[in-house]
């Protein structure tokens, strides 16, 4: 009897726990707008939006607070005002890195008084910020996590580059016409000072979402290395291309050659 009682008593807690969870107070958004947010682990928030019949995007942008390049898992849930889920991974991340964004197309059948809730399950606190805009106006929007885009430039003479510190990344752009491109990364030392190169190259689509994660990479012993990557262009398509030094403890001068591929 004793051990029914406590069965019930939790049944009873439970669902009282998940009615609770429900009908917590959600954060207004409104669409375009951008909400950030720090969670700590098993955290979660609640973002009310109106949504009417139509498509939209959906963008998340995640950034570890411990500035390691390690795994970066987040998740938001589609719910109804009611705290009935509607989609339990509308959005999901799962990348290795410090920092990234996220996103796709959704479809809404019929208006909906929408919650969005954000949670990610990570062993430190994330920055995150979340925006939702109808599909038609998709663009790209600044990266919560404060990297700026610049332009990259297309020839052999024409790369682009700098110093890269453990971990960072810096964000380029580019549009290339229809063709066969060679996209190569190199990693310089200063001579004399052998050791581990690691960096990589992905490749975003024009609103910075995945493409082609780790399309170039460099993993090399030495003072100097240079690798490539071959993408063929069958109509003129904008990309951003992300170099990342995925060492944590060189700073390594780095050129991002965009040019011709030869057979």
């Amino acid at each position: 009897m004793q051990r029914l009682l406590t069965f019930a008593l939790t049944l009873v807690l439970g669902f009282a726990a998940l009615s609770a969870q429900a009908k917590d107070a959600a954060i207004h958004m409104a669409l375009g707008q951008t909400v950030h947010m720090t969670l700590d682990k098993g955290e979660s928030t609640d973002y009310a939006i109106a949504l009417s019949k139509g498509d939209y995007d959906i963008i998340l942008d995640v950034k570890r607070s411990d500035d390691q390049s390690r795994n970066i898992q987040a998740k938001v849930q589609l719910l109804k005002t009611n705290g009935v889920i509607v989609d339990s991974n509308l959005l999901s991340s799962n990348e290795i890195g410090v920092s990234t964004r996220v996103g796709r197309k959704f479809s809404i059948p019929k208006p909906l008084g929408a919650r969005l809730r954000v949670s990610h399950d990570q062993e430190i606190p994330m920055d995150l910020w979340m925006t939702v805009v109808p599909a038609k106006q998709i663009k790209l929007l600044p990266f919560g996590f404060g990297n700026t885009v610049s332009p990259a430039k297309i020839g052999t003479d024409a790369g682009v580059g700098g110093d890269l510190a453990n971990f960072d990344s810096a964000y380029y752009s580019v549009t290339l016409p229809p063709g066969k491109w060679s996209i190569s990364l190199g990693l310089n030392l200063p001579k004399g000072e052998d050791t581990n190169l690691q960096g990589q190259v992905d490749l975003l689509n024009a609103y910075g979402f995945p493409d082609k994660m780790q399309f170039v990479t460099v993993n090399e012993v030495g003072n100097q290395a240079r690798v490539e990557g071959i993408l063929v262009v069958t109509k003129p398509k904008p990309i951003l291309l992300v170099v990342r030094n995925i060492n944590g403890s060189k700073t390594y001068t780095y050129d991002l050659t965009i040019e011709k591929a030869t057979d």
